[in-house]
């Protein structure tokens, strides 16, 4: 069996508690080994939730000391390029949190650091295989809802 991937969570409020039941549950394929957010009350709440002993209140600490291969970028959305960016450039593995950026220039410089660095990049697009998404591209794909003018 595959060593399990250790990712760094950084931005420990809204979105991240669904992260958690993913990596207290998936344990043989991901680990999660630090806990990073600018809230130091709320990093330590939450590792203590996820048995973490490394929290930090600074990405780039986080980048430099932490026994990570990957970063769950769950910040807050003007936050998610350069996050993401810095994590790349520190040669981190990087799932974000949609949407991806606000403009589509961020997500080009979070694609190329990723890219430049020979890391991967996902989008936590969690929902586009839901029964109800895939039930509506399937309508979309037969013809049965027309012309779709707004989503």
């Amino acid at each position: 069996m595959a060593t399990p991937l250790k990712v760094g969570l950084v931005g420990a409020g809204g979105i991240s508690r669904r992260h958690i039941t993913a990596y207290l549950e998936h344990t043989d394929r991901v680990q999660l080994t630090a806990v990073c957010d600018i809230d130091e009350t709320r990093a330590q709440e939450f590792a203590k939730k996820a048995g973490v002993e490394a929290v930090y209140t600074d990405l780039d600490k986080m980048l430099r000391e932490a026994d990570i291969d990957a970063v769950d970028n769950c910040t807050f959305h003007p936050q998610h390029a350069p996050l993401t960016v810095a994590a790349a450039e520190a040669g981190k593995h990087v799932i974000v949190e949609k949407p991806m950026a606000r403009t589509v220039q961020e997500c080009r410089d979070m694609i190329a650091a990723a890219d430049k660095a020979g890391v991967t990049l996902m989008v936590a697009q969690h929902l586009r295989y839901s029964p109800d998404a895939t039930a509506v591209k399937r309508f979309i794909d037969e013809g049965k809802l027309g012309d779709i003018l707004a989503a």
